[in-house]
């Protein structure tokens, strides 16, 4: 209501004015003024309390807005929001109700509040505030269970560029992003590193180290998880980081390397056998072709004056039994050089083989013997330590170890000692000491040979592995240090031999004779030829 105007002010100065000998009428208008003082001052008072408390009535509605459920910055907009509600309302006030905030609430205050309360439901600072609300708290609780959120992928000057969630969360409290959005969140794991790690590339060998493509890793991550899990793991960790395929370590690749040069060894060893086996093939028909030539031409001159072998013969009856061996009768073990079966020396039976040894009794029987097998005997010296100098057998008879046959072609050696005597099977020879074949029998020469190396050695089956362990053949036969063995080694059958014939024939009739006829069944055939 309108402030009323105070009166009694005229009542007053004609009573002040008035004959001051009417006391009465005096104190009757003192009293009235005094009444109407006290009734002005009573009712400005009443006003200024509904003033106060309109005013406080609309405080504790703005409170009641700015204390909504909101995070701090969607209640800085609304606060705005309502700043801007206040100006547009403050002109009607002041005009309508000339600023009287208790006349404005008594006249239309519920009706305001509930319009302005309706006003803030449908604008924009309350509806993405109470979004936000929801989706920061779907994306705290998340990260409280230590879930990764799902970032954001936006397209800039043609570019993608990945935004981490939790990048969009700081730049929403700093006021700089109005809205947020939970994308959904997902429990991490390092499955996609386990599975290249225990995978091996293909294409290359396991030992090299090959990273993973991007493609790869993406595909991978798509085929495991949902579209928009597997993006966020690749652009969060994957995007541009070397992962790489599972790798061998240094020693299976040393081990490797090994058995490639093993493996590449063996292949040279079959292809220098194969060459060596053709060279063997022509070497045999060449001695076969020389054999039948010095026959043909020692036939005309005669072998001595008993005939054809007539120093043997006479020999044979004079030889006597060596020490045999134990005999391991498994396997055909045959001399392939001179197609000798070492089975025809029997022993299965007593497990014990023998040879017959005949002494030629000649100083100069070793030099012969030698000479059969191209060994020259030389004077011992610094640089022929042995006494001999070249010479080479094909094959042989390693007597310990259960009387193997080994196949020296295509190894590097040289005989560093001769045995003066022949040694034959006993097995050929009749119950009257005869021998049972017209061709006399098979003679053997008793060798030392020396390899040029261990690895020569292996290839006679002598030795094996890394580290030069003698096989069972070449136990206790084979010298690693020294790399020597003693062989048998076969110069065919003696009573056919006539280079060796000739020239046992001459020594005993007295004249040295220098042998110049080597046995086909050891031609000796250099590997370097």
């Amino acid at each position: 209501m309108p402030r009323p105007y105070a009166i009694g002010s005229d009542a007053l100065i004609a009573g002040l004015m008035a004959p001051t000998t009417n006391w009465g009428q005096l104190m009757a208008a003192k009293d009235q003024q005094l009444q109407q003082q006290t009734y002005a001052t009573q009712l400005s008072e009443q006003e200024l309390l509904e003033e106060q408390q309109a005013a406080a009535q609309i405080a504790a509605f703005k409170q009641k807005i700015r204390s909504l459920p909101l995070e701090r910055p969607d209640k800085v907009r609304v606060s705005k929001w309502l700043k801007g509600q206040e100006s547009a309302n403050a002109e009607r006030l002041a005009k309508e109700y000339q600023g009287n905030l208790s006349q404005f609430m008594a006249a239309e205050g519920p009706a305001w509040m509930e319009q302005t309360l309706g006003a803030l439901e449908q604008s924009d600072e309350y509806t993405t505030g109470v979004h936000n609300l929801e989706q920061i708290t779907l994306a705290k609780e998340a990260m409280r269970k230590g879930e990764n959120l799902i970032g954001q992928v936006v397209t800039e000057n043609g570019k993608q560029r990945y935004i981490p969630a939790t990048n969009q969360l700081q730049e929403y409290y700093k006021g700089r992003l109005p809205k947020f959005d939970f994308n959904g969140s997902y429990k991490d794991d390092d499955s996609l590193l386990k599975h290249f790690g225990e995978k091996y590339p293909t294409g290359v060998l396991p030992y090299e180290k090959v990273a993973v493509t991007e493609d790869d890793k993406l595909n991978y991550l798509m085929s495991t998880d949902k579209p928009e899990v597997a993006m966020d793991k690749y652009l969060r960790k994957y995007q541009n980081t070397k992962v790489y395929y599972k790798t061998k370590s240094l020693d299976e690749y040393q081990d490797y390397i090994n058995k490639q040069q093993d493996q590449r060894m063996q292949v040279e060893d079959h292809r220098t056998k194969r060459t060596l086996d053709g060279l063997r093939i022509q070497g045999a028909q060449l001695g076969n072709e020389l054999k039948r030539a010095k026959i043909s031409k020692l036939s005309e001159s005669g072998d001595g004056a008993d005939g054809s072998g007539a120093y043997l013969r006479r020999m044979i009856p004079q030889s006597q039994t060596q020490p045999g061996t134990t005999y391991d009768p498994s396997g055909n073990k045959v001399l392939r050089h001179a197609g000798y079966d070492l089975n025809a020396f029997g022993g299965k039976a007593t497990g014990k083989v023998s040879f017959n040894a005949l002494d030629i009794l000649d100083k100069q029987s070793a030099d012969a013997l030698g000479n059969l097998l191209g060994a020259e005997k030389v004077p011992v010296s610094k640089t022929n330590p042995t006494g001999w100098r070249g010479g080479k057998v094909l094959e042989g008879i390693v007597a310990k170890n259960g009387f193997n046959a080994v196949d020296l072609a295509g190894t590097k050696h040289e005989i560093v000692h001769v045995d003066p005597r022949i040694y034959t099977n006993p097995r050929e020879f009749n119950q009257n000491g005869a021998p049972i074949s017209s061709n006399g029998p098979m003679g053997f020469v008793k060798v030392k040979v020396k390899f040029a190396d261990n690895s020569e050695a292996k290839k006679a089956g002598l030795v094996e592995g890394m580290f030069s362990s003698a096989t069972r053949m070449g136990a206790g036969a084979y010298d690693k240090d020294s790399r020597e063995v003693e062989i048998y080694t076969p110069i065919g059958n003696i009573y056919k031999n006539a280079a060796l014939n000739r020239y046992l024939s001459n020594q005993d009739a007295g004249t040295k004779v220098t042998n110049d006829f080597m046995n086909p069944y050891a031609l000796g055939i250099d590997d370097d030829e």
